[in-house]
């Protein structure tokens, strides 16, 4: 049997610094691979590759399939053969599932080869995210996303999440760790995703110790100084920040309210997280309120009661005054 090969187009650091011009075809790539993830030239939305289609969700997350002439400047992809097939059950986070996975691949002492997943599932949640086209060259994938990616979300949907993983000693060829793709089963919605909870799932995962990289053969790729490219800068695009990351250090962000949405991203319940942070806010402003209230109350008595005499006294004065002149 021909050995399982990982086919790669470009790297992760020339995508990061800037290039996007396609580099083959859908065509080509699919006969490379049938399942995989990646992106479409000028950064135009994320590609989901399932059972041989290649599609893409595009910036609000809603999902077309692509023509087989649509340039490809970034994407792994290989054959599912599904040597390994396991349930999942419920994972919380999407850290949860990592963990999960990562026990899978060291059971079989995987931890520095490249691994493929297939997970069929229900998910109570999806947080995912997408970009439209932006044609441009030498401005770094980072700047490119600040002005085109858009955030959504998907509730209670059935649907197929695409993962691959590439060792820590390959960062700057693809992303280390893991990386999430997800495409809904009626194939209308998807994204790359940052954070998840899932109900239940089949996973079929795939060790890969062999890869193909076909670089960009115009003399444009050449112009590119890969080595500069910023390994945070690759992670914080690739893999996104947790909430609690983005928010922790700003000045007007309360410590303790930032490592409550910790805790609910690392549970895999931030909206209830937030709830709870809302009431405490709201109880506070309550009781703030009160107690200035209550210090309040002997001043303005002495106020009021201030008016009240110099109204009395404005009143009284000119009786007084007639009952002088008539003496």
């Amino acid at each position: 049997m021909e050995e399982q090969t990982m086919y790669q187009v470009s790297t992760l650091q020339a995508l990061a610094l800037g290039y996007s011009r396609a580099v083959i075809t859908v065509e080509e790539l699919l006969r490379h691979g049938d399942t995989g993830l990646g992106t479409f030239a000028h950064v135009n939305g994320e590609m989901i590759v399932v059972d041989g289609r290649c599609c893409r969700a595009d910036e609000t997350g809603a999902v077309t399939e692509v023509p087989p002439e649509e340039g490809v400047p970034f994407a792994a992809v290989s054959r599912l053969r599904s040597a390994r097939v396991f349930p999942l059950e419920k994972m919380a986070s999407i850290e949860a599932l990592k963990t999960a996975l990562d026990l899978k691949i060291e059971e079989d002492f995987g931890l520095n080869s490249m691994h493929i997943v297939r997970i069929d599932g229900f998910f109570e949640e999806v947080h995912a995210r997408s970009e439209s086209a932006y044609q441009s060259q030498h401005i770094t994938l980072k700047d490119v996303l600040s002005q085109t990616q858009r955030d959504f979300s998907f509730s209670q949907i059935k649907g197929t999440l695409v993962c691959v993983y590439f060792p820590d000693y390959m960062d700057g060829i693809n992303a280390p760790g893991w990386h999430f793709h997800f495409l809904s089963k009626d194939r209308t919605r998807g994204g790359h995703v940052f954070a998840l909870s899932m109900t239940e799932g089949t996973a079929r995962l795939d060790k890969i110790s062999r890869i193909e990289i076909q670089l960009p053969r115009e003399p444009a790729f050449d112009t590119y100084a890969l080595k500069e490219a910023s390994g945070d800068e690759i992670k914080e695009v690739e893999q996104g920040n947790q909430l609690n990351v983005a928010l922790d250090g700003k000045p007007y962000m309360p410590i303790i309210m930032v490592r409550m949405i910790a805790a609910g991203e690392k549970a895999g319940k931030v909206e209830d997280m937030l709830d709870s942070v809302a009431d405490s806010y709201d109880e506070e402003v309550e009781a703030l309120l009160s107690t200035l209230t209550a210090l309040m109350e002997p001043f303005l008595m002495v106020f009021l009661g201030a008016i009240i005499g110099t109204i009395v006294m404005a009143m009284f004065m000119p009786i007084f005054n007639m009952g002088s002149l008539a003496s």
